[in-house]
């Protein structure tokens, strides 16, 4: 038996299958190796050569957020400032939101899910959905933002927003979400690249700390290791969480 969680542009993960040895889960290894999938491992060495033979996959998964937007048209929004502005990669950020107590109603999500920012480009009001990266039980809430060549917004979000801005958000929304429980024993498949990262670490995150039965095993393309977002965390998960989180990376360019 397998269950899936299906987002609104079409990604998903399933869960089903038993996990093997994880590639990057070595102590003390600065680096994530390339990724080999062992020969055993039928379906984690098809999803790497699905993620290699579709170089369109990562753009696709990138822009799933813009996608999102078809269910936002209406709404209010809310004024909240900026936190902190924690850097990712060279082209990617995560935008870490102060969470008032006057919003925290408005603002309670499920991991997987998104919020609408409105941005005024002169008198044209401009709308982006962006993939939530925290957990519930965070003290603020996260997005991470991947800079798109030639966008309106991405590029003044992850260049020029500092602590104390304020940006104009809509509550929480998506369906890229499952139900999570305590006593849940089972094995979650993760697949994604490039920003496509950003509600599976949400999501990855809460079920190793709310599921200490399940494992979540991640398979995650990215074009080089300078552009592996969450690397550092990556490598914090795999320490704390041996033999429950797996991380196996497929890296398209040396």
């Amino acid at each position: 038996a397998s269950s899936s969680l299906r987002g609104e542009a079409g990604t998903n993960s399933s869960m089903t299958g038993t996990s093997r040895n994880p590639m990057y889960n070595a102590p003390g290894e600065a680096h994530p190796p390339k990724y080999k999938p062992t020969k055993q491992d039928n379906g984690i060495r098809y999803a790497a050569r699905y993620l290699k033979s579709l170089n369109f996959i990562s753009y696709y998964l990138c822009t799933s957020n813009l996608l999102n937007q078809q269910d936002t048209m209406s709404g209010d929004f809310i004024s909240i400032k900026i936190k902190e502005v924690r850097k990712e990669t060279e082209d990617a950020v995560s935008i870490l939101f102060e969470h008032p107590d006057e919003h925290k109603e408005k603002l309670q999500y499920k991991p997987g899910q998104y919020i609408t920012i409105k941005w005024m480009d002169g008198a044209k009001e401009l709308r982006r959905s962006y993939s939530i990266s925290s957990v519930p039980d965070d003290p603020y809430l996260a997005i991470t933002v991947k800079e798109v060549e030639g966008g309106k917004i991405s590029p003044l979000l992850c260049r020029q927003l500092k602590p104390g801005d304020s940006l104009e958000i809509m509550p929480p929304e998506g369906r890229f979400t499952a139900e999570f429980g305590q006593d849940l024993k089972r094995n979650i498949y993760l697949i994604g690249a490039g920003s496509g990262i950003t509600p599976l670490m949400s999501i990855a995150r809460f079920v190793l700390e709310k599921e200490p039965k399940s494992s979540v095993i991640l398979l995650y393309g990215s074009r080089n290791e300078a552009q592996i977002i969450f690397r550092e965390e990556f490598e914090r998960m795999t320490q704390k969480y041996q033999n429950q989180f797996f991380v196996y990376h497929n890296v398209s360019k040396t």
